[in-house]
C-alpha cells in the first residue's frame, strides 16, 4: 500500500510540475474566453486512497486499506454562462472501478448460540464461542457509475457533488485466528471440560470465501484544481470522498461463525465471514473511501466571443456619393464640366490614399506587451489627422499576436493592443463611437510563426475602414 501511495504521489507531483511549467511559459499574458456553446469533455482517471467496509462490531478494531476510485472513464456536459465568460457548471457521469478493503481484528469477542442441545445424556447445554485473536481481510470491487453536478470557479478550481451507484463485481474475505468453543450447562452452572471430538476446545480457524454483496448507493464529493497541459488537454488533480448510504451485505446474518450447530450436537467448522454473525440487520455494511485522483480531460468545442463588429465593407463609389446640392446653376455645370468631372476622377484615388494611410498596420509589439512606443504614436498621429478631417469615417481595430501561449492568453493580449490604439485615438479627439475593437489572436499571422523574427512581425494591430464618406 505504501508503495502504491508513493507512486501516485510521484505521478501527481510530476504531472503538476509539467502543467505549471506549461502555464509559466505564457505567464506574461492573461486572457478572457467566452464559452458560447456547451462543451463535451471526455476524461480518464486514476486514483487511490484509504477505503473501508464500515460496520459495527464489539471488541473489534477496523483498519482501512488501500482502495477507493482506482481507474475509469468520465464524461462531462458543461453549460456556458455568458455573464462571466466562463463555463460555470455541468453534469458529470462515467464508469469506473472502486475497491473497498477492510482489516478487522477481533479480540475476546463471544458468540452465544442461545440454543439448547440435546445430547445422549439428555442434558441440555448452550454453545459459547469466544474469538481469542482473529483477523479477517475483506474486499469488495464495485463497478461505479457517478451522477454528479460539477461547478467550476473560473479556470482553476472545480468541485463535484452527487451520487455514485455501485454494482458488485467481486466480494471476498480471508481470515485466520483462534477460537475457543465451550459448552455451558445451565443445570450445573458451569462449563464442561474441553472435548475435541465434540468440537469443544481451542481451534485454529483459517477461512476464505465469497461475500454476498448487493447494489450500493453512495454520496460522492470531489474538489480540486485544473491545469492546462495543452490547447485541448487539462489535468484535474483533486480529492474525493465516497460514503455508502445503504447496506450492501446480502448474506445470511444468522449463520454460525465458528461451528455448525444441530439439535443433536456439533458438526464441522463453518468457514464463514464474521459478517455472518457479528453484524445484524441494524448494522449496515457501507463502502467508504477518501483519497486523491488525477484526471486527464480532453476534447470539447469552444467558441470565442469578441465585441461584435461589422464585417469590413468594400467602399464602392455608390456609397461615397457627396450630398446632392440644389441645382441652382445648371448652365454653370455645363460650362465648368471639366473642373467638376476631375474631382470624381481623383476622388477614388484620394479615398484609396486615405484608406491606405489609415489601414497601415501598427507594430511590432513586444511579447505580452500592449503599450505604444513613440514611433507607433507618430504613426497614429497621421491617421488621427485624417480621422479629424473626415468625421464620417468609422473603423474596426484588430489586435494580433504570435503563437506563443494558449488561446486564452493571446485573446486578451490582442484585445489589449487594440484597446491601446483606440484609447490613443480617442485621447487625440476621435469620437469613441466611431471605433470598435476585437482580437484575432494568432489566427491570421502576417507571416508563418516559424522564427522569432516572424513572430515579432505578427505582434501587430490592424485597422480596417468599415465606412468612409468623404465630403
Amino acid at each position: 500500500m505504501k508503495k502504491i501511495t508513493i507512486i501516485l504521489i510521484a505521478i501527481a507531483c510530476s504531472t503538476l510540475v509539467f502543467a505549471q511549467a506549461n502555464e509559466a511559459r505564457t505567464a506574461t499574458n492573461e486572457s478572457i474566453i467566452d464559452y458560447t456553446v456547451p462543451t463535451h469533455e471526455f476524461s480518464v482517471f486514476v486514483g487511490g486512497g484509504i477505503s473501508w467496509l464500515r460496520y459495527g462490531v464489539d471488541n473489534a478494531q477496523q483498519r482501512g486499506r488501500f482502495g477507493g476510485d482506482l481507474v475509469g472513464f468520465g464524461y462531462s456536459y458543461l453549460f456556458p454562462r455568458r455573464s462571466d465568460q466562463s463555463v460555470r457548471w455541468g453534469i458529470h457521469t462515467g464508469i469506473g472501478l472502486g475497491l473497498y478493503r477492510t482489516r478487522t481484528t477481533l479480540t475476546n469477542a463471544m458468540v452465544e448460540s442461545g440454543i439448547l442441545h440435546d445430547v445422549p445424556y439428555n442434558d441440555p447445554f448452550i454453545l459459547r464461542t469466544t474469538v481469542l485473536d482473529y483477523t479477517e481481510n475483506q474486499r469488495a470491487l464495485l463497478l461505479q457509475i457517478p451522477l454528479m453536478a460539477q461547478l467550476n470557479f473560473g479556470e482553476r478550481f472545480y468541485t463535484k457533488a452527487g451520487f455514485k451507484f455501485g454494482i458488485p463485481v467481486m466480494g471476498r474475505f480471508s481470515a485466520e485466528g483462534e477460537v475457543h468453543n465451550r459448552a455451558w450447562y445451565p443445570s450445573l452452572a458451569n462449563y464442561a471440560p474441553d472435548f475435541t471430538p465434540m468440537g469443544l476446545g481451542r481451534f485454529s480457524k483459517e477461512a476464505d470465501g465469497n461475500i454476498d454483496l448487493g447494489f450500493s448507493a453512495m454520496l460522492a464529493l470531489e474538489a480540486g484544481m485544473r491545469f492546462r497541459v495543452s490547447e485541448t488537454l487539462r489535468l484535474h488533480a483533486g480529492v474525493f470522498f465516497n460514503y455508502g448510504l445503504n447496506n450492501i451485505y446480502r448474506g445470511d446474518q444468522n449463520q454460525t461463525f465458528a461451528v455448525q450447530e444441530t439439535a443433536n450436537g456439533l458438526q464441522s467448522f463453518q468457514k464463514n465471514s464474521i459478517l455472518t454473525q457479528f453484524t445484524n440487520n441494524s448494522q449496515h455494511v457501507r463502502p467508504v473511501a477518501v483519497g486523491i485522483n488525477l484526471r486527464l480531460a480532453f476534447g470539447g468545442r469552444r467558441v470565442t466571443r469578441t465585441e461584435p463588429a461589422p464585417a469590413p465593407v468594400v467602399v464602392a463609389p455608390a456609397l461615397v456619393q457627396p450630398q446632392p446640392q440644389p441645382v441652382v446653376q445648371p448652365e454653370e455645370r455645363v460650362v465648368q464640366q471639366p473642373p467638376v468631372v476631375e474631382p470624381p476622377r481623383e476622388e477614388p484615388v484620394n479615398r484609396q490614399e486615405i484608406i491606405r494611410t489609415i489601414e497601415e498596420p501598427i507594430g511590432p509589439f513586444p511579447i505580452g506587451g500592449a503599450e505604444l512606443s513613440a514611433a507607433q504614436r507618430q504613426n497614429l498621429d497621421e491617421k488621427v489627422v485624417l480621422l479629424r478631417q473626415y468625421p464620417n469615417i468609422r473603423l474596426h481595430i484588430y489586435g494580433h499576436t504570435c503563437d506563443l501561449g494558449s488561446t486564452e492568453v493571446n485573446e486578451r493580449i490582442g484585445l489589449q493592443r487594440a484597446q491601446s490604439v483606440k484609447d490613443y485615438m480617442v485621447s487625440e479627439g476621435v469620437a469613441a463611437n466611431r471605433i470598435t475593437i476585437s482580437s484575432k489572436r494568432y489566427t491570421e499571422p502576417l507571416v508563418p510563426n516559424t522564427s522569432e523574427e516572424n513572430r515579432r512581425q505578427n505582434r501587430r494591430v490592424e485597422i480596417v475602414v468599415i465606412e468612409l464618406i468623404v465630403r
